[in-house]
C-alpha cells in the first residue's frame, strides 16, 4: 500500500529524518512510537505532503506519489493533533469544508456528518464555534472531518490524546473498519499499552530512522519487552 525509501528531512541544518525506510500494507494498523523530538510528526507531515522531503521517495500502490499527487491526496486523510486554526468556524462548517475538498456532495456530507456526530457524541457541538470547544471536542471534529470520505490510508498524530473513553473506543472501531476493508491506518502513539491494544504492527523511530518493525501485535513477545527497556533507559 505505502512504501518509503531513503526519506530525509532537515530544518535549519538539523537532520530530523535520515535515509528512512518504511512500509505499511493493506489491513494494517501501524503505530509509530519514539521519544519526543525523534521526528514522528515530521514523518507524518512528509507522508501526507504537508512537508516536502529533502530526499527520498514515497510510493503508493507501487507508484511514486509524484506521478499522481492529486490522486494520492484524494486517497488519504490526515488528522493532526487539533484543528485550532479553524476556530472561527462551527464544527459543521469545518467538517463540510474538509469533506467538500474531497468532492463529496452537500447531501452526502450532511448525512455522513450527522451519522459520525452521533457515533462520537458530538451532535450538540455541530453548530457551536470551534473556539468554544475543549481539546477533546476539537479532536472529535478533526477525526470526523478527516474520516468522512473513507480514506484508503488514514494518518493520525496522537489521536487518542484528550478523547473520553467512549470516543476512544469509537475511534478504535473505525481503525478496525478501515483495516477490514483493506485500508491502512498509520498513527503516532506514545502509550505502549495503547499501542499493544490497538495496533497490528509497530514501528520504532529512533536516531532519525525506523530502527525496528514489530509485527503481529499484541502477540509479539519482543515488542513490549524491547520498548519498555528502551524508554526506561532514556
Amino acid at each position: 500500500m505505502l512504501k518509503v525509501r531513503a526519506l530525509s528531512k532537515s530544518f535549519d541544518g538539523k537532520t530530523i529524518l535520515d535515509d528512512l525506510d518504511f512500509q505499511a500494507d493493506e489491513g494494517q494498523i501501524v503505530g509509530i512510537v519514539g521519544s519526543n523530538g525523534e521526528g514522528k510528526t515530521t514523518l507524518l507531515n512528509c507522508l501526507t505532503t504537508v512537508l516536502k522531503p529533502d530526499r527520498g521517495n514515497i510510493y503508493y500502490r507501487g507508484k511514486d506519489i509524484a506521478e499522481d499527487l492529486v490522486g494520492y491526496k484524494k486517497a488519504i486523510a490526515y488528522t493532526p493533533d487539533d484543528c485550532s486554526c479553524f476556530d472561527y468556524m462551527t464544527g459543521r462548517e469545518f467538517i463540510t469544508f474538509i469533506a467538500s475538498s474531497y468532492g463529496l456532495s452537500k447531501t452526502a456530507i450532511a448525512g455522513l456528518s450527522e451519522g459520525a456526530a452521533k457515533q462520537f457524541n458530538f451532535t450538540r457541538f455541530l453548530d457551536m464555534p470551534i473556539e468554544e470547544y475543549s481539546r477533546g471536542t476539537k479532536q472529535k471534529a478533526a477525526l470526523i472531518a478527516s474520516y468522512i470520505h473513507r480514506p484508503e490510508i488514514w494518518f493520525l498524530d496522537e489521536p487518542l490524546l484528550g478523547l473520553d473513553p467512549a470516543a476512544s473506543e469509537t475511534l478504535v472501531s473505525l481503525f478496525k473498519e478501515v483495516a477490514a476493508r483493506g485500508g491502512t491506518v498509520i498513527l503516532t502513539i506514545h502509550d505502549l499499552f495503547q499501542a499493544e491494544r490497538i495496533c497490528t504492527d509497530v514501528a520504532h523511530l529512533d536516531g532519525k530512522q525506523i530502527v525496528k518493525m514489530y509485527h503481529d501485535i499484541p502477540h509479539n513477545r519482543d515488542f513490549h519487552q524491547d520498548l519498555v527497556r528502551f524508554f526506561n533507559a532514556q
